[in-house]
């Protein structure tokens, strides 16, 4: 996948946010299939991508949201949650694509943290990113 703040809705009222643009995505038949080629958009693909490595896409797809993630925090108040997201986006963003952490961990560690990223909280610096960080 593309994954990228311009590939991510998020909904005003709540709910879950929605991943964009499957240009680029490809069904895989086993989580340890690899692949070969360069894909998606430069600096949100992953480091093994980058170096045309092969590399497994739920690796390199985790890497990007961890990047994803970086980047829509940059524009969030400084808080405890900005801080914990900014250390869970590190965390996924491991150049040693095998110690990434599987995205139910990922959900199980912000579960935990009770994290909030309401409209009001996020802080961001202009009303479009409330609809789109387009």
């Amino acid at each position: 996948m593309d994954i990228k703040p311009e590939n991510i809705v998020i909904p005003t009222e709540g709910g879950r946010l929605s991943i964009i643009d499957f240009s680029v995505a490809i069904r895989l038949r086993s989580d340890k299939e690899k692949f070969r080629g360069i894909v998606g958009t430069p600096g949100y693909t992953a480091p093994e991508v980058e170096r045309g490595d092969a590399y497994k896409p739920i690796q390199a797809d985790l890497w990007s949201c961890g990047r994803t993630l970086e980047v829509l925090c940059s524009d969030c108040k400084p808080s405890f949650d900005r801080n914990f997201l900014l250390r869970v986006a590190a965390e996924l963003m491991s150049e040693d694509p095998d110690q990434r952490p599987t995205m139910s961990r990922v959900q199980e560690w912000i579960a935990s943290k009770k994290v909030t990223l309401s409209a009001e909280t996020r802080g961001f610096r202009y009303p479009s990113h409330l609809v789109a960080c387009a």
